[in-house]
């Protein structure tokens, strides 16, 4: 998701930040840890992120911790 976001001059850190709450709404629904699931989210967001750009990649963590 970030890495298309990316691609086509997107938002990242929304990308990043819309990944993580779908996670965790799945995660809900067929009774995963959500905490696990926003974690793998997350991590994979900054991964992709960090692929793309530095830049891309503060996006991404400053979502994360906000």
């Amino acid at each position: 998701v970030v890495k298309t976001t990316a691609d086509v001059g997107g938002d990242v850190a929304a990308a990043a930040k819309a990944a993580v709450e779908g996670a965790i709404e799945g995660a809900k629904e067929i009774g995963v840890d959500a905490a696990d699931a926003a974690s793998a989210a997350a991590t994979g967001a900054l991964k992709a992120a960090g692929d793309v750009s530095v830049a891309a990649a503060e996006q991404v963590q400053k979502a994360a911790t906000a």
